[in-house]
């Protein structure tokens, strides 16, 4: 039949042995899964029929114990309560008002169901009465009449009221009935005699063995049996057993033998010492077992014969439109579409060719992209933009050394043409290209920024051997300084792609490290120094002061004097480049102060674009010289020029800034609205007055904090006039960038520094 349908190669390694062979190994596992789970199964079921019996004897001993322990307490308040213990003590032989007592707390007893009292007696030989719940009655009928047993007759309770014994003791279960002329015979059912003596008096409890045993016995078989501790049966419900022979099988504590044709789990208990025996038929543990066993054995037998129907059936299904697909390949060197029963293999028939064709296209354009595509999966790697399809394009398994470039133009590179930048830039990678891959054939050259190139090599590669290469690279850009400066980084350690974008940041951080020279700069670490103010704070101040005084020599000489400290502690290009930064935002601020028109100074003297292209310190220290020469010759030739409401504002807040000072206030000194007088020294002195009165709450605080003396926040906040020591915090912060603990510290380090 499966000839009829298609062609069968029977080898080893053809699709259909392959398939049917990978159904019936399926197959194989899943029935070996099976069978182990039935044999566990079938091994464990034994033992977990046994350990649910062990539980429902637990559970029926702990019931049991605690109840005998209950009645134990119950009559022991009852033989010491005063009823019972006066009536011993009593003179008069009948005190029915005693008596009364009495039987009232023994009807309490019998009365709880949970109890499962039947009676409770109290009485004395030498008395011709006894007290039971129903009231009293005579003594000789007590264990004749009222309570009689074939095992408990008035002579055994004699002989145990003289044996002078007053422990609890419960005695083994009995038949008891009583007589009467009326009534004749009624039994009273299986009762377990429990005996305790109170002083004169005997209390004899009769507990129902029955009841009992319906509400602890927990087990689906009828069959109990306990044992006291000299292994006598205390009570037994279903067939009798030979007592030697259990008294010999049972070990201490608890456990399970098998005695004839039954299990018999038993467990002592704590408190009485009794055995409690559960009695289970080994034909009901064997009947279980035995019904799980042909249920599994059926289920895995046909399991078994279907699996392998359906593993048949699905290989022919699924080889017959592949083999075809085959010949087609085998013919044409491509597959022709045919037509099946499945729709899925019918189109993958009808495309195929066309894959196939479109195939050695897309590998001719892979091949001619591969280089371009390389470089953007390791550029995206350092961007750290997580393009999760990049990742095949580059190798993953060799670690890389990178090695950063950042280029600086000078201004006679900005003096070119667009179109001959673009070129100069290319070059300069190209050359960094062609330098790096003769001296190392698996590299990779990125243009990162505009003025970035990176650089990785493959594999683990010698510092020094990276220096050799980059010092040949220095001398051939230096020729070219007069256009541009090289920084060269070099991270110490390799790195993984996946460790890509911190090394990259690590190499930025490292760009920075470059000293103000006209030289290609190699950095291999950073520096360790921990970066202070770049002004000291005094001298912060003092300039603040002399630029708005105008006093141009004072100036210089300040600027002179932080250069020098900063070339001193060998600051970087970086450090110098934030001082002259802070220096045009000084000179701007004073403008503004006075009211100058700042846009066309900026304009003219482009500090920030300016002061990032110096290539020495001589060259920042003449265009800042400058800046402050011009800046200060538009503050004097402003403060010629008086204007006398602005000067009153400015000396009313100087006199009076640490008090709760408002715009509200100066107008009214001046007669005039507070509108009017906002706009006024707005456009007086480009601030407002908010902004002036902050900035100078500011300067006095910083003058405050870097005075040396042990000052709180809190007292230099009141001091420059605030009364909310977070609002004082957040306003220095924004105006500084740092909280005036932090600045105080700061200042204490630049004096001890200076010392």
């Amino acid at each position: 039949m499966i000839n009829r349908f298609v062609p069968l190669s029977l080898k080893w390694n053809s699709l259909f042995v392959r398939l049917l062979s990978s159904f019936l190994l399926l197959i194989v596992l899943l029935l070996s899964f099976n069978l182990f789970s039935f044999t566990f199964f079938k091994t464990n079921v034994h033992r977990d029929i046994v350990s649910y019996n062990m539980l429902g004897l637990a559970k029926s001993v702990d019931s049991y114990e605690k109840h005998f322990n209950l009645i134990e307490f119950n009559l022991m308040q009852l033989g010491m309560s005063r009823p019972v213990t006066a009536l011993g003590k009593s003179p008069d032989v009948y005190n029915y008002t005693l008596a009364a007592q009495a039987i009232e707390q023994m009807k309490t007893l019998t009365g709880n169901p949970l109890l499962f009292l039947n009676n409770i007696v109290i009485y004395n030989p030498d008395r011709s009465y006894f007290l039971e719940k129903n009231g009293t009655g005579g003594m000789p009928d007590l264990f004749t009449k009222q309570y009689a047993s074939d095992r408990y007759g008035a002579d055994f309770w004699s002989q145990q009221w003289k044996s002078g014994s007053s422990a609890f003791r419960l005695y083994p279960a009995a038949g008891f009935y009583s007589t009467s002329p009326i009534n004749g015979i009624s039994d009273k059912g299986m009762l377990f005699p429990i005996l305790m003596k109170s002083g004169s008096y005997a209390i004899v409890a009769f507990l129902d063995a029955g009841k009992l045993f319906e509400r602890f016995h927990v087990s689906p078989n009828n069959q109990l049996l306990i044992l006291g501790p000299d292994g006598q049966p205390l009570f037994q419900h279903g067939a009798p057993w030979e007592m030697n022979t259990l008294a010999q099988s049972f070990g201490s504590g608890e456990g399970h033998v098998k005695s004839g044709d039954n299990y018999l789990f038993y467990r002592k208990g704590a408190d009485t010492g009794f055995t409690y025996i559960n009695i289970v038929p080994f034909s009901h543990i064997a009947g279980q077992v035995s019904r799980l066993n042909v249920v599994l054995v059926s289920v895995l037998g046909s399991a078994l014969l279907i699996g392998f129907f359906l593993a048949v059936v699905l290989s022919l299904k699924f080889n017959s439109p592949i083999r075809k697909m085959i010949s087609g390949f085998q013919k044409s060197g491509s597959p022709q579409p045919s037509k099946t029963n499945i729709r899925e293999l019918d189109w993958i028939s009808d495309k195929i060719s066309d894959i196939v064709r479109s195939e050695r296209e897309i590998r001719t354009d892979l091949v001619q992209k591969n280089d371009l595509l390389k470089s953007y999966g390791y550029l995206s790697k350092v961007k750290n933009m997580h393009q999760q399809s990049l990742n095949e394009l580059i190798d993953t398994d060799k670690p890389f050394r990178l090695i950063l470039f950042r280029l600086t133009f000078t201004d006679r590179f900005d003096g070119l043409s667009a179109e001959e930048r673009e070129k100069a830039s290319y070059y300069i990678r190209e050359l960094i290209a062609l330098q790096l891959g003769e001296g190392f054939a698996e590299s990779t050259t990125l243009q990162v920024e505009r003025d970035q190139v990176l650089t990785l090599v493959s594999g683990e590669v010698d510092t020094g051997e990276i220096l050799n290469v980059l010092n040949r690279l220095k001398h051939i850009a230096d020729r070219d300084q007069t256009f541009f400066l090289m920084t060269i980084a070099v991270p110490p350690l390799s790195c993984r792609p996946g460790e890509f974008a911190s090394a990259y940041e690590e190499a930025c951080l490292m760009l920075l490290e470059r000293r103000l020279a006209c030289e290609t700069q190699i950095v291999t670490k950073r520096s360790s120094a921990v970066p202070d103010l770049l002004i000291a704070p005094a001298d912060d101040q003092e300039l603040s002061i002399q630029l708005q005084a105008g006093e141009r020599d004072r100036v210089f000489e300040l600027l002179g004097k932080c250069m020098r400290r900063l070339e001193e502690k060998h600051a970087s290009a970086h450090r110098f480049a934030l001082f002259g930064q802070e220096i045009s935002s000084k000179i701007e601020k004073t403008l503004l102060f006075y009211q100058l028109d700042t846009k066309i100074f900026m304009e003219r003297h482009s500090p920030f674009d300016r002061i990032g292209k110096c290539t020495g310190i001589g060259q920042l220290e003449r265009l800042l010289a400058d800046m402050t020469e011009e800046a200060c010759m538009l503050v004097q030739e402003k403060k010629a020029r008086q204007d006398p409401v602005k000067d009153f504002v400015l000396e009313y807040i100087m006199t009076h800034y640490r008090q709760d000072l408002s715009l509200e206030t100066v107008a009214d000194q001046l007669q005039m609205s507070r509108s009017y007088l906002s706009t006024y020294f707005r456009d007086k002195t480009g601030m407002t007055f908010t902004d002036y009165l902050n900035a100078l709450r500011m300067s006095k605080a910083k003058e405050l904090l870097s005075s040396g003396e042990d000052v709180r926040i809190g007292e230099v906040a009141g001091e420059i006039g605030y009364r909310n020591v977070n609002s004082f915090i957040r306003m220095f912060k924004k105006i500084y960038g740092v909280t005036p603990g932090e600045f105080r510290r700061i200042a204490l380090q630049d004096r001890i520094g200076r010392g």
